[in-house]
């Protein structure tokens, strides 16, 4: 009875029948999720929880050479094992495996593989190279995301008392277009500023305790054609704010014009008296 690696086995081992040292001969993806690795020699490939088995994905270590990527982790090896001429660059018989990852390889970042514990079929432990580096193959497409719609379609409601409105079928109406628009200008207007936690910087609203002064007019004006700029069907914003007082009080009125993007001229217009706030 011939040895490992004698007659009929020259092709994986010494043909003296020592076998020799097993080393990594490349690697390359296949796929976007599967690497192929070669082996100078066949490896044991019998159980993927063999200590030196080929088969085994706690055998095989992935980090990124360069480019900006997570480095993949071995989660399975394809069987039965790979054997024969493969037309590779460079030619020459392949004796290896697929390694199946966890993640995409993706085009443009170069990894490495090491290979650590595998050993020779007929004999031999695994010598140097025991890595070899590849680039992945995955093209990565970026999507944006839809664009928002130029006009938003709200649940009708009063701006200031608020109050749902039913329409003929009883359900919910909906408000959109200029009337949509004007309400929710109206809403930046007299809402406090930073009143949504989740929505910083939004409003303008005034509790007025005593006369507006001009650089605290400018100011606010500035804020507001700011904000109403935000709206994503707005073009451009002018606001105008004029004060009226009246021996201990004052009326601050605000006039907001805006232009949408599809042509169309919308205004609305409030009153910001102390402590409170009124749509003539």
């Amino acid at each position: 009875m011939a040895g490992p690696g004698g007659i009929g086995q020259e092709l994986f081992g010494d043909p003296m029948g020592g076998g020799g040292p097993i080393s990594v001969l490349r690697a390359r993806a296949i796929q976007s999720q599967v690497v192929r690795i070669a082996f100078t020699e066949e490896p044991i490939n019998v159980s993927p929880s063999g200590q030196y088995d080929a088969f085994n994905p706690a055998n095989y270590a992935f980090s990124v050479v360069s480019g900006q990527a997570t480095a993949p982790q071995a989660v399975g090896v394809a069987q039965p094992i790979i054997v024969g001429p493969v037309a590779v660059v460079g030619g020459g018989d392949e004796r290896g495996v697929d390694v199946f990852v966890d993640r995409a390889l993706i085009t443009g970042i170069t990894y490495q593989v090491t290979v650590q514990n595998v050993r020779g079929r007929f004999g031999g432990d695994l010598g140097a190279p025991v890595s070899a580096t590849f680039p992945g193959s995955a093209k990565i497409t970026i999507k944006n995301p839809p664009p928002r719609k130029v006009e938003l379609v709200d649940v009708a409601s009063d701006p200031i008392l608020g109050g749902f409105t039913v329409d003929d079928s009883g359900d919910l109406a909906d408000q959109s277009g200029k009337d949509g628009l004007r309400k929710r200008m109206l809403r930046r207007a007299y809402t406090p500023k930073n009143a949504f936690s989740h929505l910083p910087g939004y409003g303008t609203g005034l509790r007025l305790k005593k006369n507006f002064s001009s650089p605290q007019m400018a100011a606010y004006k500035a804020d507001l054609e700011g904000q109403l700029k935000q709206e994503p069907e707005v073009a451009q914003a002018t606001v105008q704010v004029t004060q009226q007082t009246a021996g201990a009080n004052s009326v601050i009125t605000v006039v907001m014009t805006v232009r949408t993007k599809l042509g169309s001229i919308v205004s609305a217009t409030t009153n910001l008296p102390t402590g409170g706030v009124s749509i003539p």
